[in-house]
């Protein structure tokens, strides 16, 4: 309950739009970076479809890409915008077009956090988190998504940051799972 007024917060008061100003404004800044993304975060899971088409009409989640392209070597940058893009293969169709945002890109950048974080267990389990529920999106292409997550060694860097002394037990059952997934049966 918290969260839905937190949330009716953030829409009624024009909030979320000032977030993206900032993080417009602030694009070198991690710190503000990361601190609108906390902000935007809870917004565009998947139980706030009534208000995240409102969300991806301000613009907010290719900012939030934005952010995690623009500081590809900050592990905390990369776990907070890759969890809030995580459950975009869940999102309804017409928010996705209203989003515009382009599930390779950051299907590419999980798999860039994985290899340059693999012993930072949160940006590993973000990037592992964005890996598997893509990879299990009736919605998106799969065809293009195993390609995207297999390339190139890709399954090796799955295994080797499930194997990581830092990786949470999350992160290794998301691995499991997604080498089962994108791994053709025999």
């Amino acid at each position: 309950e918290a969260g839905v007024e937190a949330g009716d917060a953030l829409m009624a008061t024009g909030a979320v739009a000032a977030l993206v100003v900032a993080m417009r404004a602030f694009p070198g800044s991690v710190e503000a970076q990361i601190g609108c993304i906390d902000g935007l975060s809870f917004l565009v899971g998947t139980f706030w479809f009534d208000r995240l088409n409102e969300v991806a009409k301000t613009g907010a989640i290719g900012e939030i890409l934005a952010a995690v392209q623009h500081h590809p070597k900050d592990p905390r940058m990369q776990a907070r915008g890759l969890r809030a893009l995580a459950s975009y293969g869940r999102w309804p169709e017409h928010v996705k077009e209203v989003a515009g945002l382009d599930p390779v890109t950051v299907l590419r950048c999980a798999r860039g956090a994985m290899e340059a974080h693999t012993g930072h267990a949160e940006a590993a389990g973000a990037a592992m988190s964005v890996l598997s529920r893509y990879a299990q999106a009736p919605a998106l292409n799969q065809d293009i998504v195993r390609h995207e997550i297999t390339r190139d060694g890709g399954l090796e860097l799955v295994k080797k940051a499930a194997s990581s002394a830092n990786a949470s037990a999350e992160t290794k059952e998301l691995a499991a799972q997604l080498v089962r997934v994108v791994t053709p049966a025999a």
